[in-house]
Order: C-alpha cells, then structure tokens, then sequence
C-alpha cells in the first residue's frame, strides 16, 4: 500500500504563520480567527492546535533510497564528517515548536544546535540562481556550496557543488523540493539533480502554473502540470 505525507516548512512555524501584522489577511492565525465564527478565543485555539500538528510534521524525507525530499534544501555542511543524514534519522531528533537557529557553524554547534541548524536550512534554503548575475546574487559560497540567500538573515542557498557532495555523500540521486514559485511549476536544474516543484498556480496573483510530479516502479517519470489559463 502507498503512502503519503507532507513535509513541514516554514509557514507550518508559528513564528512565521502568527504573523498578522507581515501577512495580514493571508496570515495563517487570521485565518483561523476568520474560520472560526465564535470569536478570537475560538480562533486562537484553533491556531495553537494546528501548530501541535505542524511540530510533528517530518523535515524530510528519502524516497526508494534515491530521491531526498524537503521543502527549501539541504542542511549546510562544512567539511569533516558529513553526519548530515545521520543526525536527521536518529530517532531521537526532537520535535521543535519554533524553528531558529542560535549557531550557523556546524563544526561548532552542539548537536541540539545541529538539530535545530539542519532543521531551519530544510525549511529554509534555496538552490543558487543559475541564472542571476553577480549584482543579483553575490557569489559568496564557500568551497563546500554555501552561501549567500537573497532572503537574507541565517538563510542560505547551495550550488551544484553543496548538492552533489550531499547527493554522493549519501548515496542519492536527486533532492525533490519546493519553497519557490515557478512560471511552469516546476524546474530541473544544478545538473538535473534539483527539481523545484509548486503546487499552487496563480500564486498572489502571478500567472504561474501548479505540477507534480509522480515517479512509477518502473523508474518513468511524469509530470502534472496546472495552468491557469
């Protein structure tokens, strides 16, 4: 039998969907306020309950042994031992209500730190823009593939190097992800070994179109796209 499951990202923080006064209206506590017609009381609760929920959601997941799926990326690796995988499986990696990390050196944190780091850079991270130029997005990555995100703050982007140490590493072939709008929903890029898939088309407004992706037994692979037109 099949299984399905989501991955947790960003939005599913409450430090980000609490955000009224940034989303406003498209907040995910306004709307729950908004859902629930017997008041702010109701509504909190709703939203406090939900985000029970998010905090047990997984940060990734490996699919057949191949493909590694996450919502923004890969955790930032440094040198030494790649230990990435390995702290993402234990079993005894916490569920965390909020999602920030303290230390962004993870030959230095401590595995609590580690676990918080890998965790943010999952939800987080972006794969480098093949295509900006150095005015756009400063060429700042380090020797293992990571560097400067235009989100700013602790976030991060990787290069193809960061996504084949990572990939060859731990003996995967593909990193499936989302976290980034796409006019055609999807996009192949870093060597054909990052797919960025976006499943909602007419995003705020734009004219994007929606995909998924559906990989068979037999190693075919299809594509569903959603256009808005």
């Amino acid at each position: 039998m099949g299984q399905t499951g989501g991955r947790r990202g960003p939005h599913d923080d409450p430090m980000v969907n609490s955000a009224v006064t940034e989303y406003a209206q498209s907040s995910f506590r306004y709307q729950c306020y908004a859902f629930c017609n017997k008041g702010r009381e109701a509504g909190t609760q709703l939203h406090v309950a939900c985000n029970k929920m998010f905090k047990a959601l997984p940060l990734a997941a490996v699919v057949d042994d191949t493909l590694f799926c996450s919502h923004g990326g890969i955790p930032r690796y440094a040198g030494g031992v790649d230990d990435r995988l390995e702290v993402l499986q234990d079993p005894g990696f916490p569920e965390l209500p909020v999602v920030y990390p303290r230390c962004l050196d993870p030959t230095r944190a401590t595995l609590a730190e580690k676990q918080v780091l890998y965790a943010w850079d999952l939800m987080w991270s972006d794969p480098h823009d093949e295509d900006a130029t150095p005015a756009d997005t400063p060429n700042t990555h380090t020797e293992h593939g990571f560097g400067f995100n235009v989100r700013g703050g602790s976030c991060v982007s990787y290069n193809s190097t960061a996504v084949t140490t990572f990939l060859t590493n731990h003996g995967l072939s593909c990193l499936v992800r989302g976290h980034q709008e796409r006019p055609a929903g999807a996009r192949l890029s870093h060597n054909g070994r990052v797919l960025t898939l976006f499943s909602t088309s007419g995003y705020c407004g734009h004219s994007n179109n929606a995909a998924a992706v559906l990989f068979g037994a037999d190693r075919t692979v299809s594509y569903i796209t959603k256009s808005i037109g």
